[in-house]
């Protein structure tokens, strides 16, 4: 699975599923953690890029 399909998918859980303080606040750590993920490979693919 991509990092995208990923961060979509756990954004749809936390929109349409009735979740405990404590799923809800994993899932939105786990969110922030891929979402910190996908900028840093956009920065070493921005990197990777420059002549």
């Amino acid at each position: 699975m991509s990092i995208i399909d990923h961060i979509s998918d756990l954004r749809a859980e936390l929109a349409g599923s009735i979740l405990t303080r404590q799923e809800r606040a994993m899932l939105e750590a786990e969110l922030a953690a891929a979402l910190a993920a996908r900028v840093e490979a956009s920065r070493a693919t921005r990197t990777a890029e420059r002549p």
